[in-house]
């Protein structure tokens, strides 16, 4: 995940704009984020966005029915400020 821009909203919500890249193909993406409290030295945010898988060139198969094409995905992450 590369960040490009981080908006505060109310709150400790955050969106960030960036890209991910899976198998080699980049998107740009908008994650719904939340600060939470710190722990240590490190701050704490929970964020979640929603892909479609075909967009990162995951071919079109028969089990698309079954296995669908949104990947939801649930980040918990920590930054160490300086590191």
């Amino acid at each position: 995940m590369d960040v490009r821009k981080l908006v505060r909203r109310a709150g400790k919500s955050l969106t960030i704009h960036g890209s991910l890249t899976i198998h080699g193909v980049a998107q740009p993406v908008t994650l719904a984020a939340r600060e939470l409290a710190p722990v240590g030295n490190a701050r704490h945010f929970t964020a979640t966005t929603t892909v479609d898988r075909h967009g990162f060139g995951m071919a079109h198969t028969s089990a698309d029915g079954l296995i669908g094409t949104e990947v939801h995905i649930d980040l918990d992450e920590f930054y160490l400020p300086g590191k």
